[in-house]
């Protein structure tokens, strides 16, 4: 997984794999529009509707990740994770540099925001079936959970988008030769961006 090296590789922290955890789930919210946009490329398909189907639930909790930990984060949010671990606003004894202590309390908030956006998925839709008890990051097991089903749900949208691609690219026209090409390039040369105009 093209985040996996963040948590692998001790010399990185927490803070860089919450922000390839949030790209990843930004780009898992971004498929789930695509293929509700293009709900037609699913018409009279059915293995491509199973596979869609068998997507949902998953994608489902993509998105409500993806919306509670990084895209509309609110102070409600906040206090939940903060009531998560309340260590976040513990002391810190002893001669610790402030830059180490807030280091600290930072990777603590964004573990604990991860683990409340997991805990609150289960109980707001009800659903053990992906993250069957509360996730705790710093328990192996439940860390493994939350990179089997990042794992799972990407490599099963590669899959249909592999296939929708597939299905799509042979409606498309590619150039047959230079002279094909230059007359595009003629037309591409005279295009108008306006748009006040134009019925868009």
């Amino acid at each position: 997984m093209f985040f996996r090296q963040a948590y692998d590789n001790p010399s990185n922290s927490l803070f860089e794999f919450y922000i390839k955890l949030k790209s990843h789930l930004i780009s898992l919210k971004n498929f789930k529009d695509f293929i509700k946009e293009k709900s037609v490329l699913f018409k009279d398909r059915a293995e491509l509707n199973a596979q869609k189907k068998g997507l949902n639930q998953s994608l489902n909790c993509a998105e409500y990740l993806r919306n509670k930990i990084c895209g509309h984060v609110n102070s409600f949010f906040i206090e939940q994770a903060v009531t998560w671990s309340p260590e976040i606003l513990s002391n810190v004894e002893g001669n610790v540099p402030q830059e180490i202590v807030e280091q600290y309390r930072t990777e603590l908030f964004i573990k604990s925001l991860i683990e409340s956006g997991i805990n609150s998925y289960r109980i707001d839709f009800n659903d053990s079936t992906i993250f069957p008890s509360e996730i705790d990051l710093l328990y192996p097991p439940d860390f493994e959970k939350l990179m089997t089903f990042i794992g799972n749900v990407n490599e099963k949208s590669i899959q249909l988008l592999d296939q929708l691609i597939a299905l799509t690219k042979k409606d498309v026209h590619f150039f047959d030769g230079i002279e094909e090409q230059l007359k595009a390039i003629s037309v591409a040369a005279k295009m108008d961006f306006g748009t006040k105009n134009r019925n868009t």
